[in-house]
């Protein structure tokens, strides 16, 4: 996952209301400006209302904390670009830290935007067998449609679900997946990977409540 910001102590950092702005010691990327010091943060602007908070709030105890202001687009701006600025680099260091961690928080309560995966087109055939075959025999209970099913050709085996916001991380995904798959090819020799399906599996654990029944790959 592309992430703005990650580290466990920075997010002890964040619950402890004593956190000094010159606890952060990293000015990588901070200029100094006029009567200052700046520095930018691109951040998804889905995420941009974790930054300001309801009514504000967030944004002003950040800036109240570390003494730096912090300047989020408005709504509708279609910009990602964050710009903090402060009376000193420890401030604005700060304030950038706190920020990211917020932007982690929020970011793991988004919803998974894209997902990569190996298509299994030689089993359609066997997978429509099975769908046919399993309407015949529960074709009747409540609730059970064909429509239930996903298309044959469409089966695939997901190897990771992932949270892009951006069409930048979309593309920076895409380049890492290129540049890592002549490493995968020279780990697999030119063999085939095979893989055995072994049962049902729900996405949660009440079965009354189950969106998504998926097959269960055994390691290969």
């Amino acid at each position: 996952m592309i992430a703005p910001v990650t580290g466990n102590d920075r997010a002890a950092a964040l619950q402890d209301d004593n956190f000094a702005a010159d606890a952060e010691g990293d000015y990588e990327g901070i200029s100094s400006s006029s009567g200052g010091y700046t520095c930018k943060m691109e951040i998804p602007s889905d995420l941009h209302g974790n930054i300001v908070g309801k009514g504000r709030s967030t944004l002003q105890k950040l800036e109240k904390d570390t003494g730096a202001t912090i300047a989020v687009p408005r709504k509708g701006d279609n910009s990602s670009t964050v710009i903090i600025t402060g009376p000193t680099a420890a401030a604005v260091a700060a304030a950038r830290t706190r920020v990211g961690i917020i932007c982690d928080q929020g970011r793991s309560h988004t919803g998974y935007t894209h997902f990569l995966n190996i298509p299994l087109s030689g089993m359609a055939a066997a997978t429509k067998a099975f769908q046919e075959g399993l309407y015949d025999v529960c074709g009747d209970a409540q609730g059970m449609s064909q429509e239930l099913f996903v298309d044959p050709a469409r089966v695939h085996i997901t190897l990771v679900m992932l949270k892009l916001l951006t069409e930048e991380e979309v593309k920076k995904a895409g380049a890492v997946l290129k540049d890592s798959s002549e490493s995968v090819i020279s780990v697999l020799g030119g063999a085939k990977l095979g893989v055995s399906l072994d049962g049902v599996e729900i996405m949660n654990d009440d079965p009354s409540q189950v969106d998504v029944l998926y097959a269960k790959v055994d390691e290969p």
